[in-house]
């Protein structure tokens, strides 16, 4: 089997908080064609931290749009606004296929209502959904500066009522995943780039589950480039599992 790389956890724009500080579209693509990674879903950095993103939204869709054949921008959502339902709609309409909210960035809860209101409009626009445990490392800033890590069990409610779309989470340990759910959930994937610290949780996990619930992720420039990827490659999995992991979720699903 030959390996399509697609990337499910990227960033690019401007860290509001010191390092990594500028990192554009033209860099992340640098670091793309340096891993041999055909495709990524990109997060603008700064929206994570606005109150209000709509507009830094279309901007970066907009300066996407320029390589629309190797990346595909993940607008940030406040489910806390009373206008997200139409945002996500004016998104779609722009091409964009997933969006990416932060709960714990933004300050609410994912209550029932939330979650009902957001999936409907994700299964009625076709579109995926992304969540983060954290979008920093924890490790390389200040504690004052960081935002509390969301658990799995804060949005277990939204992943279990997902209803047909599609899940992507990132930066969950295979601990946090196997103290929450006994089996894959249905059209939930997670991605591997927190599993650098659990190697051997991973590759028990994804013994047990197989390798299609999990997606790559580089979590760059975050972490250093390559990282999560030469992980991989290092682990115990075989190489076709690998391979399985680093494919588009169309691919896994045909």
């Amino acid at each position: 089997m030959s390996e399509q790389i697609t990337d499910y956890f990227c960033f690019a724009g401007i860290f509001p908080f010191g390092q990594p500080g500028k990192f554009g579209i033209s860099d992340l693509l640098d670091e793309m064609d340096a891993d041999g990674i055909a495709f990524g879903y990109v997060t603008d950095i700064g929206s994570m931290f606005l109150r209000e993103p709509s507009d830094a939204n279309v901007a970066f869709i907009e300066s996407c749009a320029a390589h629309s054949e190797r990346l595909s921008p993940l607008p940030v959502i406040d489910l806390s606004t009373e206008t997200f339902e139409k945002d996500i709609a004016a998104y779609s309409e722009m091409g964009v296929k997933g969006i990416r909210i932060a709960p714990n960035y933004h300050g609410y809860s994912l209550d029932e209502s939330y979650c009902r209101r957001l999936i409907d409009i994700l299964r009625e626009r076709q579109m995926m959904l992304f969540l983060a445990s954290q979008a920093e490392d924890v490790r390389f800033q200040s504690a004052c500066l960081g935002v509390k890590a969301l658990g799995l069990g804060e949005i277990s409610h939204l992943v279990e009522n997902s209803r047909g779309v599609r899940v992507v989470l990132n930066g969950f340990r295979a601990s946090d995943v196997q103290n929450v759910f006994d089996s894959p959930p249905e059209h939930v994937f997670f991605d591997v780039s927190a599993f650098d610290s659990s190697f051997p949780s991973m590759e028990t996990l994804i013994e047990q589950w197989g390798p299609s619930p999990f997606v790559y992720g580089s979590h760059v420039p975050i972490l250093c480039r390559g990282a999560s990827l030469c992980n991989l490659r290092k682990s115990l999995l075989s190489a076709e599992n690998i391979t399985i992991i680093l494919q588009a979720i169309e691919e896994k699903q045909k």
